[in-house]
């Protein structure tokens, strides 16, 4: 009787239609068409002494926020094309225009430029292309401060009134979750939006998201849970992707996915899917970081697995090189790429 309704469960999960008028898609990695990487990780020779953080494309440009360094300036930007260092700005400080919490860093629309969350003082600095190209010493003058209720983390920009992405909702000085939401960028409303599977739990609801502008969607991943949620650009559900290990006992050891990047139609997601932490005499206590990229087509479709060999923190796909970049957490040179079509 129970393999019944372990039967009967496989089948309205694979089944055309979601409870939510999406569609439902159950996958599993294939050994057949995972590819091995790890021999053709190419090192990115950065001179710069840089701690762990995240990276994102800017016009030209490649920008890394540096989350580990706490003196001087956090932002540096290479050539997205040959890696050359071009220039460091965002001064850590207290001062006018000087961070002193630093966050991610969030693309315009037109890519003149982007905007970074500073923690400490509860806004987000503009940093513009130009004014970083004129002025060694930039420091940000246009700012908009966080809403005590609800303020955007990541967020990408969709048009000129409108970004989505991820909010922090504080719930108390000490405790916060996370929520998908929309901004007003006339009025600087910020508002819980979208699709949320009715299998999450709200308190653990860690993901991480892209926007897919060509096809008018995005795509959110999540990091205690194997699914992923695909919705239009209007917050509705567009497909429900299961891996795995979706329905298993829930626990905060395990971890899955870890960031998601739009690529040629279809979408890149970083994957784990084991312990996020283990303990071992010869180590101590270790994070677990992902070491392969799953790939989807535009369908949502499971297509391949990059292994990828190497634990990475956080990565970015720069589309036009064919390539991801990457942050490594055990190699020697932390800061490589692959080539995708490789």
């Amino acid at each position: 009787m129970k393999f019944l309704f372990f039967c009967i469960g496989i089948l309205l999960l694979i089944s055309c239609q979601d409870g939510n008028t999406g569609k439902s898609i159950k996958f599993k990695e294939d050994r057949n068409v995972s590819v091995n990487f790890e021999s053709k990780i190419v090192d990115i020779d950065i001179k710069q002494i840089l701690g762990f953080g995240n990276f994102c494309i800017v016009d030209s440009f490649f920008v890394f926020n540096d989350f580990k360094t706490n003196i001087g300036n956090v932002i540096h930007l290479f050539n997205k094309n040959n890696f050359q260092y071009y220039r460091s700005c965002g001064a850590l400080g207290k001062g006018p225009g000087e961070i002193t919490r630093l966050g991610a860093s969030n693309v315009n629309l037109d890519h003149s430029g982007f905007w970074v969350q500073d923690y400490g003082k509860q806004v987000s600095w503009l940093f513009p292309l130009d004014s970083i190209v004129k002025n060694n010493n930039f420091l940000p003058t246009v700012k908009i401060p966080f809403s005590n209720d609800l303020f955007m983390d990541k967020m990408e920009i969709i048009n000129n009134v409108t970004a989505l992405g991820l909010a922090v909702k504080p719930l108390s000085v000490s405790s916060a979750e996370m929520r998908f939401a929309k901004l007003d960028l006339t009025t600087n409303k910020v508002s819980e939006y979208g699709y949320e599977h009715e299998g999450i739990n709200k308190k653990r609801t860690y993901s991480s998201f892209c926007v897919d502008k060509k096809n008018g969607r995005f795509i959110r991943v999540y990091n205690r849970v194997d699914l992923i949620t695909v919705c239009d650009f209007n917050g509705d559900l567009i497909c429900n992707i299961y891996g795995p290990n979706w329905g298993v006992e829930k626990t905060i050891r395990q971890k899955y996915y870890d960031g998601v990047q739009s690529y040629k139609g279809g979408f890149i997601a970083s994957y784990l899917g084991g312990n996020a932490k283990d303990m071992s005499e010869e180590y101590g206590l270790r994070v677990n970081y992902p070491s392969k990229l799953l790939i989807f087509n535009s369908n949502g479709h499971y297509t391949k697995t990059i292994v990828v060999g190497q634990q990475f923190s956080s990565f970015v796909v720069d589309e036009e090189n064919g390539r991801v970049v990457m942050f490594f957490e055990n190699r020697e040179n932390p800061f490589g790429y692959i080539m995708l079509e490789s």
